[in-house]
Formats: C-alpha cells, structure tokens, sequence
C-alpha cells in the first residue's frame, strides 16, 4: 500500500528537527552560560531545555518505534521529558550564578569622583 508523498515529508521534518535538536541546545546553552545579563541567560537556557527535551524525545520515540516488531507503538508525552531537561537547565543557571558572582568580585574599584 503506497502512502501519500506528505508523509514521507513529515517524517523527514520530525527526523531532522530531533537530530539537530540535541547540537542547537548545546549552542544555545553556551550562549546562555556566557550572556552578561539574568534576562538573557534565562532566555537562552529555557530555550535549550526545550531543545534538549525535544531531542530526549525523539530519541526515546524513534527507539520505541525501531524496537516495536508487532502491533502498534504509542509514543510517550513530550512534556513528560521536561523534568529532565529542567534539571539540567537548572543546574546551568546555577553555573551562571556562580560565575557572575566570580565575574562581578574581580571587578576593580569604581573610581572616586571629582
């Protein structure tokens, strides 16, 4: 039974968006790391948490469907992989914490004013 043309499409747009998922949150994680601002940086992080927690998805569905021989595969929640990608992206704003704290103390004096 041949399939209509769109689906090999979908599925060539979900195989991409969940590979290049996992190399853009690593970016976008970096960037966040290293922006000067607390707005910035936890707009770069939420960013990366979803993009981690699309990629912990896909792979998780593209397992189930490869391992799946009989019957049919129901693929998992996708918010369901948000408690481990917030981890993550807690544990990065922490690391931003903490080296804008060391960041901010090697600062030298303001000069006095005249």
């Amino acid at each position: 039974m041949d399939e209509p043309p769109y689906h090999e499409l979908v599925a060539q747009c979900l195989f991409w968006s969940g590979i290049l998922s996992l190399p853009f949150s690593i970016l976008i994680s970096i960037l966040g790391i290293n922006a000067k601002t607390i707005k910035d940086a936890t707009g770069c992080l939420f960013l990366g948490v979803l993009a981690l927690n699309h990629f912990i998805w896909y792979f998780t569905v593209l397992g189930g469907a490869l391992a799946t021989k009989g019957g049919t595969y129901i693929p998992p929640f996708w918010p369901s992989f948000l408690s481990w990608s917030g981890v993550i992206g807690l544990f990065l704003l922490v690391i931003w914490f903490l080296r804008d704290r060391r960041r901010s103390s090697k600062l030298p004096p303001p000069l006095p004013e005249q």
